[in-house]
């Protein structure tokens, strides 16, 4: 198993951070992974992109022409790699913020008000964390409790009071698509 996985959105949305967890959580199941971050110079509101590679084998490069998930925190992430995709790719986007998706074939679309979400538990950057817990629960590449560890393990010391949030929206992100299942039934 090797999945490619681009994050794009802006500086300040948490691209990097996220792909930081999803790095670690994977080296903590014994995977192989790559992370390879880039970023434009503004450090808010700037472009920002991560690419993760994860693989049961090993990984001949941490640049890809080809991507199995995009996950897109804004407008720009969605229309710069949405063609990037191999044919029944998965697109998880923030619906709150991105209000067009444009047309993408053959490629499943997972629109999530993620942002909406993040503000109902009082904060305004937390659709990052919904759209993981999306991601795990979609793919089943990660349980909770591996993401859990994998988000305390990498939040940094001077921001150690986000952590008990930021578990509270990755669990809104595993919960949300059984939700839709059941209300769409």
């Amino acid at each position: 198993m090797e999945r490619a996985i681009v994050i794009a959105g802006a500086g300040g949305q948490g691209v990097i951070f996220m792909g930081e967890v999803l790095a670690c959580a994977a080296m903590n199941k014994g995977m192989n992974v790559t992370l390879f971050p880039s970023y434009g110079v503004e450090k808010i509101g700037g472009t920002s992109k991560c690419t993760v590679i994860i693989s049961d084998d090993l990984i001949g490069s941490p640049v890809t022409d080809k991507i199995d998930i995009l996950i897109a925190l804004n407008q720009w992430g969605l229309e710069k790699f949405k063609d990037k995709l191999r044919k029944d790719g998965i697109i998880i986007y923030d619906e709150s913020i991105i209000k067009k998706q444009g047309q993408v074939d053959d490629v499943k679309l997972i629109p999530i008000k993620a942002s909406d979400i993040a503000i109902t538990h009082n904060s305004k950057l937390g659709a990052n964390m919904v759209l993981l817990g999306v991601l795990c629960s979609f793919t089943g590449l990660f349980v909770e409790e591996e993401i859990f560890k994998a988000l305390s393990k990498t939040t940094p010391s001077h921001r150690e009071e986000s952590i008990k949030t930021n578990k509270k929206l990755l669990r809104e992100g595993y919960n949300i698509l059984e939700n839709k299942k059941g209300k769409d039934k």
